[in-house]
């Protein structure tokens, strides 16, 4: 009898714990970094190709802008990230310093120009 009542508590410790937003983020510590890509108008670019690099190890994640022009990179450590989004018929779109911390999500607006390659 007493097994089972140690075995419950155990249980429900366990499961508490799991399930605790704060103990969860030190689980897995990253952070997000999502956005969006338009033109000066304001309409979406899709297919845009995002790079995000850690300025600390050079460490490189790429995704792409889908039709609505919408990216997301989740599970990136914490750390300052350069951000460059390119796409032909557009200039480069560089965005410096970029700080993810863990548990945040950062949005960035990023605003390309027509011109270049």
């Amino acid at each position: 009898m007493a097994h089972r009542y140690i075995v419950g508590w155990a249980l429900m410790v366990a499961a508490l714990i799991s399930f605790h937003p704060l103990l969860s983020a030190q689980i897995n510590p990253t952070g997000t970094l999502t956005g969006t890509v338009t033109d000066s108008t304001g309409a979406a670019i899709g297919d845009a190709t995002i790079q995000i690099t850690e300025t600390s190890t050079s460490t490189s994640y790429q995704t792409k802008s889908g039709p609505d022009g919408h990216f997301y990179v989740g599970n990136l450590p914490p750390g300052t990230y350069n951000v460059t989004a390119t796409m032909k018929g557009f200039q480069t779109a560089v965005y410096s310093a970029v700080h993810i911390v863990v548990g945040v999500i950062y949005d960035l607006k990023v605003e390309m120009k027509v011109g270049g390659r």
